[in-house]
Order: structure tokens, then sequence, then C-alpha cells
């Protein structure tokens, strides 16, 4: 047996179903302005956990956007970068998941730096006990072989 809870949810999907076209043919300026939020906020708050915080949420948008080509600092480069990774993701058919497509997206994260992307690294990092600051250090290892990547 189903319980009633469960029941009264999928009735009211099921009378949802469709609804989203008449929306999109009635309010299509809406649903684009909803679009385009959502994505600054993914971008912006996907950003935030790797560190890459733009403290002004004006040029944050206007970067995202691609309003602002003068990248001012490393959090604004890496910003653009993880923009341009993301719209690669929603706007492209990328599958399958390979190698090929991890070091496409690793490039066009750091195309804004100066430290380039797309690549395998020649050595690995090995992380050290956390300092008291919070901070970790990492010290290279001897490289690998190809055959173990």
């Amino acid at each position: 047996m189903v319980p009633s809870q469960v029941v009264n949810r999928l009735s009211a999907i099921d009378f949802g179903r469709g609804s989203e076209a008449l929306y999109r043919d009635q309010m299509p300026g809406l649903l684009t302005e909803l679009a385009d939020r959502a994505r600054v906020l993914s971008i912006t708050a996907s950003s935030a956990i790797e560190g890459v915080i733009v403290a002004d949420a004006d040029r944050a948008q206007r970067i995202i956007d691609r309003r602002t080509t003068t990248l001012r600092n490393r959090s604004e480069q890496e910003l653009a970068g993880y923009r341009d990774a993301q719209d690669y993701l929603f706007r492209e058919d990328w599958r399958p998941l390979n190698a090929g497509l991890i070091l496409h997206l690793h490039r066009l994260l750091f195309a804004h730096t100066v430290m380039p992307g797309g690549g395998f690294s020649s050595w690995t990092a090995r992380r050290t006990a956390r300092q008291p600051s919070a901070s970790s250090r990492c010290l290279p290892r001897a490289p690998r072989s190809p055959s173990m990547i």
C-alpha cells in the first residue's frame, strides 16, 4: 500500500507536468532571468567552495556575464575560468567522461591565469600534516611513470 502523502505528492507533480512549457511561452523573460541568476549563484557558490571569492558581487556578476574582460587578481581570473568550464559543461555535449575531457576542463579553468592548465603533472604532491595556521604544505615526489596514471 502506498501512503497517502506519497500519492498526493505524485498527483501534484503530475498536475504540474507540462506547466513549464506554458510559462516558457507566456513569460520567457522571467524564465531567462531566473536561469541567469541561478547560473551566477551557482558559479559564485561553487567557486567559494574552492576559496575563490570576488568581494564585489556586482563585479563578479559582470565577470560571469562577460561584461568585464580586465581581470585584476587571481580570484577574478579563477572565477572567469570556472565560468568557462561550467558553461562548457552545461552548453556542450561533452559525454563521455574521460581523461581528455578532464584535461580540457582544467585548461578552461586556468585559461585566464598565468599558470598553464590542461596537462598531467610531472610530479605528484604529498601533503604533510596541517600546520598550526591551518594551512598545508605540499612537497614534490618523484615523477610517476605514465603507466601508473
